[in-house]
């Protein structure tokens, strides 16, 4: 009797066991995101180097989509476009699920930008076309307001240039193509024109296109159905020698900010009432500390408007932090935090305003920070995540 009853106790057992460490894999399964996942989790795209250029080792492979957890700033890859040559910095369209790219190369007379298509349901992308960017390494791309037209600049050649989009999201008939003139004192990055972004504002009816080459930013009257640009006159130019690279602006003020690459610079610029002209109200340095030569990068607003935030290369790879006064829109420094890896080029802010995500270029680390509500502070909130030569980071909008 004892020699029947034990085994099948035995049994009962590990069957009961069994049945737990199933359950358990099925619990933690279902906690990690899957690539059919969509409620929980955000989906962030990446753009990368692929290729060994004078200014970079690139590592990539193309455009990657990650997953990131909400609840504790946690990543993970879910897939990668087709091979595409240095998709550096990329937007997304509006309304669909149609990711824009340039190809940032100097390889023959030009280089190009590309359309994908991306699949919410399994994550994969696919290449819809390419075209022309009229220019080389091209470095930054966007979509207009409604989604009917896309603008690109090119760094080699200082020219931007404009697309209509078709209804699928295909880049579809070249609408505008502009060359910059222009250059200022530096003889190494100065000598020509340099067009480093483009910006559309006031509803897509005016675009800013951000020029390092001749220390200007030019103002175009933008008809963002059309695509069509056109000079409007007038510049808003930096200290010579600065190297203007990237703007945002203050989410329901008329103020403008200004990243200088050169001189580690942020300006602060406020747009005259029933004017396109916008007046310097303001300089403050991204450090006070002297490692070397100024790298200033990326900048962005808080989309409460309270806070302000800009990457600094070079030696000092980190993100400066500053307060936003509510009346006059002028900064004040608040804090300066290593970004978490070498090169921070790009950096985004979560939808939901919590969280700040560093690409972090040469040593191929995203670092994600929370963002301390009252304060505007960084904190590191996980580990670094390793993506190979990471560029530029965009949310992908919840699409209905």
């Amino acid at each position: 009797m004892q020699k029947n009853w034990y085994p099948s106790l035995i049994g009962a057992l590990l069957l009961t066991l069994g049945m737990l460490a199933c359950a358990s894999e099925q619990t933690q399964e279902e906690e990690e995101p899957s690539t059919t996942q969509t409620d929980r989790y955000w989906k962030i795209l990446v753009g990368t180097y692929t290729k060994k250029e004078g200014h970079v080792d690139g590592k990539g492979e193309g455009v990657y989509l990650l997953s990131m957890d909400p609840d504790n700033g946690s990543l993970k890859t879910l897939s990668q476009s087709p091979p595409l040559i240095s998709p550096s910095f990329l937007d997304i369209h509006p309304d669909m699920p149609i990711v824009y790219t340039v190809n940032e190369h100097g390889e023959g007379e030009s280089a190009t930008l590309t359309a994908l298509k991306l699949n919410m349901e399994d994550n994969q992308m696919e290449i819809l076309n390419q075209v022309p960017s009229r220019g080389l390494y091209p470095c930054h791309i966007n979509v207009a307001p409604g989604g009917k037209s896309l603008i690109a600049a090119n760094y080699v050649g200082g020219s931007i240039i404009s697309y209509q989009l078709e209804s699928d999201g295909r880049i579809g008939t070249e609408a505008s193509f502009i060359e910059h003139t222009g250059t200022g004192p530096n003889p190494d990055r100065q000598e020509a024109p340099h067009a480093h972004m483009v910006k559309p504002y006031n509803n897509g009816q005016s675009l800013l296109a951000v020029d390092l080459g001749s220390d200007q930013i030019f103002h175009y009257d933008f008809d963002p159905e059309s695509g069509l640009l056109q000079a409007s006159g007038f510049t808003a130019p930096s200290e010579a020698g600065a190297g203007p690279r990237h703007i945002d602006f203050h989410p329901n003020k008329d103020i403008m900010y200004l990243v200088n690459e050169l001189n580690g610079i942020i300006d602060v610029y406020k747009k005259e009432t029933n004017s396109r002209v916008w007046q310097r109200i303001q300089s403050i340095p991204l450090t006070t500390v002297d490692k070397g030569p100024m790298a200033g990068a990326a900048i962005h607003v808080h989309p409460n408007g309270r806070f302000l935030y800009a990457s600094n290369r070079g030696n000092y790879n980190s993100i400066s932090q500053y307060n936003i006064d509510s009346e006059t829109g002028k900064l004040e420094k608040t804090g300066e935090i290593g970004s978490g890896g070498k090169t921070p080029r790009s950096f985004v802010i979560s939808p939901d305003g919590n969280y700040l995500l560093v690409a972090n270029q040469d040593s191929g680390y995203i670092q994600v920070f929370e963002i301390a509500p009252e304060t505007g502070a960084l904190n590191k909130a996980y580990e670094p995540f390793w993506t190979p030569t990471p560029v530029c980071l965009t949310f992908v909008p919840n699409y209905k």
